[in-house]
């Protein structure tokens, strides 16, 4: 579980749980699949951590049940577990044997694994790297940089883990709470009493009156006031905190700014917006929707100020804090070895009952406390507090940007398939799959229009420096590989491309799908020399764009035109400012205009603003591992997707598969599916009909969606979707309807 605290707790007043939609007041709390119980699996192709869990039962394999290989067997092979510590036996040799049958199957994938050790290292590697994406996704959900803030661990592997995830986050402290193993039972003990009031206001901001707002705020909040004090909680040390809700005009996203005058309303609102969404609305006007109070009455249970198992410490060194390593703490140590950045080293085991107040450790040291163990990584040092938790510093002299460098250039690699280590490429595979799903997140936020917002009608995508998809957020499933023929058709029209620059199109034939469907295109270059290392992109489906009828999509339509605004490929900013003039004429031209111009403004500068947020995570990818090891390693993840279609059609039942069908006008759809040589796929579409006389045309992007969403459901696993899984397909579409002339209107396919 990942929550991001500021100086309140973070609060949502709408969430998802287990499929039930909650309208109430509850913790802003993510849920990522990845924990001690996570199974770890080479699927012939890739090493894989998760999703799926052992659970309590069988449980990890050094369990003793015959359970599968687990994040937990991994902690114990590294030497961050303390097998006399848990509450009963491990067994390490069932650990090794899983481990070894894993290496076994890379062995026949034709990949040369290395020792146990560093394939331990690996999988737990991988592990970590989920644990850190969901940390940064929710720091760009909240418009933050988790390089400034504190990592605080809870649950008892977290600290584990803690100073591998402040290392790859670039953070420099960490807390490591004394009852951590128990921290959501303790918080439950020790939580405020908190009483909610929402007010409804309704009003632009310029028209609210202060006086006449306070009144009405008091009035709401006096009964949550005496619900608490009725509780035995003293009025005089009952808190109120305020928050404004508001919005913009045109919009549904609430924004939640802190209290301050309604003088200074606009300009806190503004200042939210940027740090989410890195752009200002201008000229937007602002509308509060609400006020919502908060009334806090102290827990009357607080935080123990001594370590909650007692004085021990106090009764062997007195009350004077220690600045170093006691003896008597010292001698109640022991060793163990501890595997690190690819070696053996000698950890110190201590006792966390038994450290003192002030004292520090250095690592690599292992401390074990009632229900946690924490991990001392090389170059940390912790301070043991009055209570008995643990501050973690990284010593190191390199800032917070370069810290996660650090820590990668520390890390040893091994080659596996062609000078190709599994591991890095698994980890870069999932940094750039969740750059890509950050990008939604600020899309969906920041967007204007229903159909983007709340239908999710988008996608987001990582693309190489020629335009080859490396990954795509699983968004919407007609988008599916179809983005990349837009990136090159700009490349094509566009070749003296610059850093600042964006390009945006709707067409059809420059690898569109509907004219609904925008996408706005970004190049992301290295800042060190200029060279172009990657593409944003994004496609969104805006609620208009012209035509016949409002929507854009009406069953009448017959020509291009008369589904809307065309949009051939056009900058849409350059020399890092904005160009909607142009775009603001053309939809605003032609025989079938936009009705909503403002509003697809408003929706490309949200598309903007996310192409921008991945271009920044792009760039701190490259701080870490450099442009040669990045760029190097490309070509190896589109690779591993080719290599697992490949897997997957050798296990066909059949060497050919035939359907055929009609449209409602009688236009003949056929695909004949071949198995080729080598694994490759090929979708033959002769035989098809021609031109369809209703607006049921497709294009070869349609086309190409559509296959490779079929593929990824029969495939019932995660395949990466990017250009790697292109290669392996064939593609053999006739002219007609499923490839009509540029003058043809091509909605509507992409729904049958």
């Amino acid at each position: 579980d990942v929550s991001w605290v500021g100086q309140q707790l973070p609060v949502v007043y709408e969430s998802i749980k287990a499929g039930v939609r909650l309208m109430h007041p509850v913790l802003a709390i993510e849920t990522v699949a990845a924990g001690g119980g996570s199974i770890c699996w080479f699927d012939g192709v890739q090493l894989r951590v998760g999703p799926d869990s052992a659970g309590a039962d069988p449980g990890p394999a050094c369990y003793g049940r015959g359970g599968p290989l687990t994040v937990t067997d991994l902690n114990l092979w590294l030497g961050r577990l303390v097998p006399d510590a848990f509450p009963f036996p491990l067994d390490r040799k069932q650990a090794e044997a899983r481990l070894e049958e894993l290496a076994h199957q890379m062995r026949q994938a034709a990949l040369s694994p290395p020792d146990l050790d560093r394939l331990a290292e690996g999988l737990w590697e991988l592990a970590g790297e989920h644990m850190a994406e969901a940390i940064r996704s929710i720091s760009v959900a909240h418009g933050e940089d988790p390089r400034q803030a504190v990592l605080v661990g809870f649950g008892g592997a977290a600290g584990q883990h803690i100073c591998q995830l402040a290392e790859r986050l670039g953070m420099r402290l960490a807390l490591d709470p004394p009852l951590a193993g128990l921290l959501s039972a303790v918080g439950m003990g020790l939580a405020d009493v908190i009483r909610q009031t929402v007010t409804g206001v309704y009003l632009s901001a310029d028209r609210v009156e202060a006086d006449q707002l306070e009144q009405q705020l008091q009035a709401v909040e006096q009964p949550a006031r005496q619900s608490l004090v009725d509780e035995g909680i003293p009025l005089e040390s009952i808190v109120c905190q305020r928050q404004w809700e508001v919005r913009y005009h045109g919009t549904d996203q609430s924004l939640l700014v802190d209290w301050t005058a309604v003088e200074g309303l606009a300009a806190a609102a503004d200042a939210v917006h940027v740090r989410r969404f890195g752009y200002t609305r201008i000229g937007a006007r602002l509308e509060v929707v609400a006020v919502r109070s908060r009334l806090v009455g102290p827990s009357r249970q607080g935080w123990p100020e001594s370590p909650p198992w007692g004085d021990q410490s106090a009764s062997r060194a007195g009350s004077e804090p220690q600045t170093t390593l006691s003896a008597a703490t010292v001698a109640a140590s022991s060793r163990q070895l501890l595997y690190c950045q690819g070696k053996w080293l000698e950890a110190q085991i201590y006792h966390r009952e038994r450290l003192l107040p002030g004292e520090s450790l250095m690592g690599p040291a292992v401390v074990v406390g009632q229900g946690n163990t924490t991990c001392l990584h090389p170059h940390w040092q912790a301070t043991v507090g009055a209570d008995g938790g643990l501050t973690l510093q990284h010593l190191s002299q390199a800032d917070s940007d370069s810290l996660a460098s650090r820590a990668q250039a520390e890390r040893p690699t091994w080659g596996g398939d062609g000078g190709c280590d599994p591991v890095l490429r698994e980890v870069l595979a999932h940094r750039l799959a969740a750059i890509a799903e950050q990008m939604g997140l600020v899309l969906a936020e920041a967007a204007t229009s229903v159909n983007i917002k709340q239908r999710r009608d988008f996608s987001c995508a990582v693309f190489t420096p020629q335009g080859e998809l490396l990954a795509n957020a699983p968004h919407v499933p007609v988008h599916l590989g179809a983005m990349g023929a837009t990136v090159r058709e700009m490349l094509k029209r566009f070749p003296d491309m610059r850093p600042g620059d964006s390009f945006v199109t709707n067409d059809p034939y420059a690898g569109g799908s509907h004219l609904p469907d925008v996408t706005v295109v970004t190049p992301v270059f290295d800042p060190a020399d200029g060279h172009r290392i990657f593409f944003t992109a994004n496609r969104a489906h805006h609620a208009e764009i012209g035509g016949l009828a409002p929507g854009s999509m009406s069953p009448r339509s017959r020509q291009l035109e008369e589904e809307g605004v065309l949009i051939a490929p056009l900058m849409l900013r350059g020399d890092q400012a904005s160009r909607y003039a142009p775009v603001r004429q053309l939809l605003s031209s032609g025989p079938y205009p936009s009705r909503s111009v403002e509003e697809n403004l408003a929706d490309l500068e949200a598309q903007l603003a996310a192409n921008q947020r991945g271009a920044e995570r792009l760039l701190e990818l490259l701080a870490s591992y450099g442009q040669a090891t990045l760029v190097g390693y490309l070509e190896h993840i589109l690779q591993a997707s080719e290599q697992r279609l490949a897997r997957w059609t050798e296990r066909l039942a059949n060497d050919s598969y035939r359907f055929e069908d009609y449209l409602d006008d009688g236009t003949r759809l056929v695909v004949q599916v071949e198995r080729l040589p080598a694994g490759r796929l090929r979708f033959d579409f002769r035989g098809s009909g021609g031109l369809s006389p209703t607006n049921f045309n497709a294009n070869r992007s349609i086309v190409t969606a559509a296959t490779l969403y079929v593929l990824r459901c029969l495939m019932r696993d995660a395949w990466p979707m990017n250009e790697g899984a292109v290669r392996g397909i064939e593609w053999l579409i006739p002219p007609g309807v499923l490839d009509p002339a540029a003058a043809v209107q091509a909605a509507g396919a992409e729904h049958q």
